[in-house]
């Protein structure tokens, strides 16, 4: 059976059917932000939160269908390497809340006592070692930022410490590097300035809610210095 496919709201939807999705297909008059959305998941998520708000049990059903078609495409490296955004610092990023996401509240219901949970857990290492690298790092860019916080978010998952210290080091660089001494994101742009700040009280607050103190350190680097 087939369907309609939204990767994001402010992009055109696709007909598809998931057993034959091309996941390298150029779609949309954003083709590049449609891949990036494609690869980085954005429909398990939102199956997963539909799952949530309704109980409906084909939603998570679907998500999972998802991440394991995804899987299969990942590995078939004559297709994924040729997909720059099967690996891209949003992408992974994206798609490593999502498998915390997917899992846990898959766990919570008490579904699949299988090796799905296998899957999501290789992936989640996978993708763990792969933000922890730092020549796929986008340094002094929103994306680092993001790529900080899959990182620490995977690395409290597995209380993995090295991969949470290592991600708040480069976080910390890049708030040095993002706003002045009065605490002033260096960007023209105002939206984008509140973005990025709302960015790092987001990473700072989860920290401090899973017993890293250095949450505490984010948060105050945010603020004017006297």
């Amino acid at each position: 059976a087939g369907g309609i496919l939204t990767v994001h709201p402010h992009l055109e939807s696709m007909p598809y059917t998931l057993d034959t999705l091309d996941w390298n297909v150029r779609f949309s008059k954003q083709p590049n932000t449609f891949s990036l959305y494609l690869q980085g998941l954005t429909s398990v998520a939102a199956l997963t939160t539909a799952y949530t708000q309704t109980q409906y049990l084909p939603y998570l059903n679907l998500a999972r269908r998802f991440v394991e078609k995804w899987c299969q495409y990942e590995q078939n490296k004559s297709k994924s390497e040729k997909n720059r955004y099967c690996w891209y610092d949003h992408t992974a990023s994206l798609r490593a809340a999502t498998f915390i996401y997917l899992g846990r509240v898959a766990a919570q219901a008490g579904l699949w006592e299988d090796d799905f949970y296998s899957l999501l857990y290789n992936q989640l290492l996978a993708h763990g070692k792969w933000l922890a690298l730092d020549d796929t790092y986008a340094e002094h860019h929103n994306h680092g930022v993001m790529q900080d916080d899959a990182l620490i978010y995977v690395g409290v998952f597995f209380q993995h410490q090295d991969w949470i210290s290592h991600g708040i080091e480069r976080l910390m660089q890049q708030v040095k590097w993002a706003f002045n001494s009065e605490g002033i994101h260096k960007e023209n742009s105002s939206t984008y300035a509140l973005m990025v700040r709302t960015m790092f009280q987001s990473i700072g607050r989860f920290l401090v809610n899973s017993g890293e103190r250095q949450g505490e350190d984010i948060l105050k680097s945010l603020e004017p210095t006297k």
